[in-house]
């Protein structure tokens, strides 16, 4: 989804098991394998690989997991700072 100031990218997994994961210091991890795997993950790799190649600097990334009865929903805000802020709330 686009917008003039900034890109929304949704990432959806269907196994709620498969919303996020983290590196050993407990960052989110960047690694090939978790973006592909993990919803919150890959939202936020392919949101910084459109800004970074696009004139967006302000990507909403949604990392969505689950189904009807279990589901997870996480956004998070990346700008040109480089950083990642988690909105402090987990949509289940």
């Amino acid at each position: 989804m686009v917008n003039g100031e900034f890109l929304i990218v949704i990432e959806d997994k269907a196994d709620a098991d498969r919303h996020a994961t983290f590196d050993d210091t407990g960052s989110l991890d960047r690694s090939t394998r978790a973006v592909m795997e993990y919803a919150v993950n890959g939202a936020l790799f392919y949101g910084i690989h459109l800004a970074r190649h696009t004139h967006y600097k302000k990507v909403f990334a949604l990392g969505i997991s689950g189904d009807e009865r279990r589901h997870r929903i996480t956004p998070l805000l990346w700008t040109t700072t480089g950083h990642a802020r988690y909105f402090g709330f987990e949509l289940r």
